[in-house]
C-alpha cells in the first residue's frame, strides 16, 4: 500500500491576546465544494503562513472531499481493509497525514472543516480548544433537533453509541491546523472499510439517518456550522469572497 505523506509546517506566534480583548477576533472563512485532500491542506499551509505572519488572526476552510482514507499519528496499516488494487478500482485515495488521531474516512456528504487559529495569542488550551469545537457541533445538531453528547477520553460528537462527528487535530507551536468532520448524508458503508479511529466496535451516523425527514441541505448545514464555529470562539465572521483559492 502506497501511502503519502504530508510534512509539518514550521511556525512561530502573533501577538494579538483573544480573552483581553473588548472585541471579537476576525475569522477569515473561505466556503469551498467538494475539494481534493492535497488542495485542502495546500490552502491550510497558506493560511498557516498568513496567520504565523499576522496577517490574519484565524482562519476557517469549509469542504467537501472526493472518498479518501486519511490516516493519523495513531494509524496502523491494517486499518485499512481493501487491497490498493481494490481501493484503485473504487476511486479511493488513502493519506497519510500528521494530524492526530487514528484512520478515518472523508467524502461527499460530509463537511470537512479546518481552523487555522493561534492558540496561544487567543488563549485557549488544547483541551479547551478541543472541547469548543465539540460545543459547536452539539450546538449545530440541536439546530436539527438531534442530540449529540460527548465520550470522556474520545473526541468526537456520539448519538448515544454512534459517531457523528471526528476530530483530528493539529497544533505546531500553538498553532492548529487539521480539524474536524460532521456526517451530513454520508455513504456510510465506506466507513466499513476500514478499522475506525482504532476501533473495531465503532459505528457510524448522519444527520440524514437520524432525521430522515429534516432537510439535510450541505449548504445550509455548513452556513450553521460557520455560524455557532465564530459564536463559540468570539470570531468576527468575514467571508473570503475571492473565487481564487488564496
Amino acid at each position: 500500500m502506497i501511502w503519502k505523506t504530508f510534512q509539518k509546517t514550521k511556525s512561530k506566534l502573533i501577538s494579538h491576546t483573544h480573552k483581553e480583548s473588548t472585541e471579537n477576533i476576525p475569522c477569515l472563512v473561505k466556503t469551498l465544494g467538494i475539494t481534493d485532500y492535497r488542495t485542502a491542506f495546500s490552502i491550510q499551509n497558506t493560511l498557516f503562513e498568513r496567520v504565523l505572519k499576522a496577517e490574519i488572526h484565524a482562519a476557517l476552510i469549509i469542504v467537501e472531499h472526493p472518498h479518501v482514507y486519511t490516516l493519523g499519528r495513531r494509524s496502523k496499516e491494517e486499518d485499512i481493509l481493501l487491497p490498493q488494487k481494490q481501493l484503485q478500482r473504487m476511486g479511493i485515495e488513502v493519506i497519510k497525514t500528521n494530524r492526530g488521531g487514528a484512520t478515518t474516512y472523508h467524502g461527499p456528504g460530509q463537511i470537512v472543516a479546518y481552523p487555522i487559529i493561534n492558540l496561544r495569542s487567543a488563549r485557549i488550551s488544547p483541551v479547551e480548544y478541543v472541547r469548543l469545537i465539540e460545543d459547536t457541533l452539539i450546538t449545530t445538531l440541536k439546530e436539527f433537533n438531534i442530540l449529540g453528547t460527548r465520550k470522556n477520553g474520545m473526541p468526537g460528537v456520539w448519538i448515544n453509541d454512534l459517531k457523528i462527528a471526528a476530530i483530528g487535530v493539529r497544533i505546531s507551536k500553538g498553532i492548529t491546523t487539521h480539524g474536524f468532520s460532521l456526517n451530513v448524508s454520508s455513504n456510510l458503508n465506506y466507513f466499513d472499510h476500514i478499522i475506525n479511529c482504532s476501533s473495531e466496535e465503532m459505528s457510524m451516523t448522519s444527520i440524514k439517518n437520524e432525521s430522515p425527514l429534516i432537510d439535510d441541505n450541505i449548504k445550509i448545514t455548513k452556513d450553521i456550522i460557520v455560524k455557532n464555529f465564530c459564536r463559540k470562539f468570539n470570531f468576527d465572521l468575514r467571508f473570503d469572497q475571492n473565487p481564487k483559492l488564496f
